[in-house]
């Protein structure tokens, strides 16, 4: 991430909010854009996980399913080889 061009943005802070982020910044980050580029990694990464967790979600009230044994995963491969050889994209 650091080769990319950074963008500045302004946030304006209550007192007692820039404080807290100041106390939040000793010690750990080198300063205050550090800290907030941290929190917005963790939002995007409790994003990531609540995306994942819909879909599988879904894919579990999608309908009924089969087992997942190791027959049925290397039944499910050569099905999906057997795909991509008849597409022409698997060789």
């Amino acid at each position: 991430m650091a080769d990319q061009p950074l963008e500045s943005i302004n946030i304006s802070l209550p007192r007692a909010m820039a404080e807290f982020v100041d106390k939040r910044v000793h010690g750990r980050f080198g300063n205050r854009s550090e800290y907030i580029r941290s929190l917005i990694r963790e939002d995007e990464e409790r994003q990531r996980r609540a995306t994942l967790e819909q879909l599988l979600l879904d894919g579990l009230h999608s309908g009924p399913g089969r087992e997942l044994t190791p027959d049925a995963w290397a039944d499910m491969k050569r099905e999906i080889v057997s795909k991509l050889k008849g597409n022409g994209a698997g060789a």
